[in-house]
């Protein structure tokens, strides 16, 4: 009963749009012992004191940061390069990416959000914790074009950002921060996905190109290492295109001579 009447209240009545919303449980103290489960005359009783609770300012700020955790979800990076630069820490080339289709009402939505969030003196922003970023971490500012674009045409385009890590080992934070004036969540929250380690996320190919990279004498004994990898997998490869290459010369002659015209 209290599961369909709070569905009731806060899902659209169109089909298409149920089960389409997220829920995080919270758990409001509710300054007495609460009901027995069987107590069904106690339901609606409860339901005004959850309501009431739920408006003083402590509660408020909790839901605050529940929505503020969702919104910060719907975010995501996609790692799409990696190189290692001179003083041997590595650089990830990531994009930002959002979860809500283009041209969709949700997406248009959290564009609006974020213009409610904007003001003279502050913008949303992304907090960038690689660990060689140091202590306080880079920001990356919302551009104030892709804000309103996100609200006006349900468009989400945000330019690409680098992470720099100088232990490719150790996982990375990306936040989203969505107020200067925080006091619980300073740093935000996390985007989807994180904290983790970027390097699992590279594009195989990618990989690659970074094995073809020459070296450079300033390189760290770690990035040494980890390129001396990956140019032995390239070995492994050439060395299996000499092993298969009689049999593949044999196809093409049988191909060539199969096409060879009648002498006249």
């Amino acid at each position: 009963m209290a599961w369909a009447s709070f569905r009731a209240d806060v899902v659209p009545v169109d089909r298409h749009c149920r089960n389409s919303r997220r829920y995080i449980r919270s758990n409001p103290d509710l300054d007495r012992i609460a009901p027995s489960v069987d107590a069904k005359d106690e339901l609606r009783s409860l339901q005004m004191t959850v309501k009431k609770r739920l408006s003083l300012p402590h509660c408020m700020t909790a839901v605050q940061h529940v929505a503020d955790r969702l919104i910060a979800t719907s975010f995501f990076l996609d790692v799409q390069n990696r190189s290692v630069l001179g003083d041997g820490t590595h650089s990830f080339v990531c994009a930002p990416l959002c979860k809500f289709d283009d041209h969709s009402a949700n997406l248009r939505g959290l564009g609006r959000l974020l213009c409610r969030a904007t003001t003279q003196g502050f913008r949303p922003y992304f907090l960038i914790k690689g660990d060689a970023h140091g202590g306080k971490g880079m920001i990356c500012e919302f551009p104030m074009a892709s804000i309103e674009r996100m609200a006006n045409e349900a468009i989400f385009e945000v330019p690409k950002m680098n992470v720099i890590v100088g232990d490719d080992r150790k996982a990375s934070n990306v936040t989203l921060v969505l107020s200067p004036h925080d006091g619980l969540e300073p740093e935000g929250f996390s985007l989807s996905g994180f904290p983790k380690v970027l390097a699992t996320s590279v594009p195989q190919e990618d990989l690659l190109l970074v094995a073809e990279a020459p070296l450079r004498t300033s390189t760290s004994h770690q990035s040494l290492l980890f390129l001396a990898h990956l140019d032995a997998r390239r070995q492994i490869r050439h060395l299996l295109a000499q092993a298969l290459s009689p049999w593949t010369a044999q196809g093409q002659a049988a191909s060539i001579s199969g096409h060879q015209q009648p002498a006249h």
